[in-house]
């Protein structure tokens, strides 16, 4: 197929890599070719070139430089599409640069910025902002919402955990720099007010959140531990959403699950992929008694980024877009304000 779509990635660390083998498994059925990958490392430039042959694209034909300014006057950003892909702190400051080169159809890592105060601003660049909420367009996800629909059940309640490991890459310094660490609200929890969102409805008002710090053998990351964020739904159902970056003690190193509580005594249940092989599922119950399972393979990013192309070449709005992401960080900047009262 002839490409359609060039894209530039800013960014050439551990996700920017994730996101360019997630566009060479698009490659052929979107039309799509990488233009160019900028970051300021050397050897993360290289790593990426590597990554580019193996997911199928002409490594030679893709630019890669240490910096925006490389780009100027060489490449048509009002053509392209640009992945933001850099460390939250940076997503505003990178996408406005890539604005005002010309860029008019933006996708950023979630969350949308480093504070709401930020994330506003995004709505005075010029063109399309997606945010990257793989969870939206999982099929975990979708397959929930229709066995819901399938069993014309009324959700009361909604249970989320998503947790994981972080301690090795924390007390390394991923995602720090002097006077920021990322909050445990910041890490996990976007995905799991999207999901919520997505399968209840826009929240109303925060109920309640709390935090706790991480602990590690050289000192104390604040808030950077565990947490839990209750929402209350315009439609009057709750939600509860806890998050452990310490690892979740009685399960694996990382552990994702959205549940689903109706009732008529039914519920389903969801069990995101937390594993290279992508394996997922979903089980319905009734009275406690299992009444349907479904196995799926849930590539939930690649699906994410494909998503936001086919939106921005059909000149078509997304679940995703940059209201979304305000929304999102409205509900975190509420839980951090009622964790910091709490404590």
């Amino acid at each position: 197929m002839e490409t359609v779509q060039e894209i530039v990635v800013l960014g050439g660390g551990r996700q920017a890599v994730r996101h360019l083998a997630c566009y060479g498994k698009l490659r052929e059925e979107l039309g799509i070719g990488i233009a160019a990958v900028v970051d300021p490392a050397e050897d993360r430039r290289a790593n990426c070139r590597a990554v580019l042959a193996a997911a199928g694209f002409d490594a030679d034909s893709s630019r890669l430089v240490a910096d925006l300014e490389h780009l100027d006057g060489t490449l048509d950003l009002d053509s392209t599409v640009v992945d933001v892909v850099v460390p939250t702190r940076l997503h505003y400051s990178l996408a406005a640069a890539a604005s005002q080169m010309g860029a008019r159809h933006l996708i950023v890592e979630k969350p949308l910025a480093h504070s709401l105060e930020e994330a506003f601003r995004f709505l005075d660049l010029s063109g399309t902002v997606h945010v990257l909420e793989n969870y939206l367009f999982s099929a975990v996800t979708a397959t929930m919402l229709e066995c819901l629909e399938s069993l014309g059940s009324r959700p009361f309640f909604m249970r989320t955990e998503f947790s994981k490991d972080r301690r090795p890459d924390s007390s390394k310094g991923r995602g720090t720099s002097p006077g920021y660490v990322p909050h445990v609200f910041t890490v996990e929890m976007p995905h799991q007010v999207a999901v919520a969102n997505r399968m209840l409805g826009s929240v109303g008002h925060v109920v309640d959140a709390w935090d706790e710090d991480m602990v590690l053998p050289d000192g104390t990351l604040a808030g950077h531990g565990e947490g839990a964020i209750v929402l209350m739904h315009e439609g009057g159902v709750t939600s509860c959403h806890f998050s452990s970056l310490n690892g979740f003690r009685h399960r694996g190193a990382t552990h994702r699950t959205a549940t689903v509580y109706c009732t008529d005594g039914a519920r389903v249940r969801g069990r995101f992929a937390s594993t290279p092989d992508l394996r997922a599922g979903v089980e319905v119950f009734r009275n406690d008694r299992r009444i349907a399972s479904h196995d799926l393979t849930d590539d939930s990013l690649t699906r994410a980024l494909g998503g936001s192309l086919e939106a921005f070449r059909r000149r078509q709005p997304g679940p995703n877009d940059v209201h979304f992401g305000i929304e999102v960080l409205r509900i975190i900047d509420r839980g951090f304000q009622l964790a910091a009262e709490a404590r």
